[in-house]
């Protein structure tokens, strides 16, 4: 299995460990696929951006906490809904 089979494989069992446990931290893999299976590196540029939850920093990787992102995800739902109407 490549690098990034083996990557994503990981990430899934993490999101999914996370999911069962109630709320968790996730990883930025994690993280992405719990917002919607988008990439990575997607999940990272919302993550530079004001109002997206702060990562803790566990040695070198960022973590972010579930209901964080659920709170940030339901506020940017609002915000397109508001400028839709």
């Amino acid at each position: 299995m490549d690098s990034y089979a083996e990557s994503a494989r990981q990430d899934l069992l993490e999101l999914v460990a996370a999911l069962v446990n109630g709320d968790r931290w996730l990883c930025a893999g994690a993280g992405a696929a719990y917002l919607g299976q988008m990439p990575k590196k997607t999940f990272l540029a919302f993550a530079c951006q004001p109002g997206f939850p702060v990562a803790l920093r566990v040695g070198k990787r960022r973590m972010w906490r579930k209901s964080e992102l659920d709170e940030w995800a339901e506020r940017q739902r609002a915000a397109q809904a508001r400028q839709r109407a």
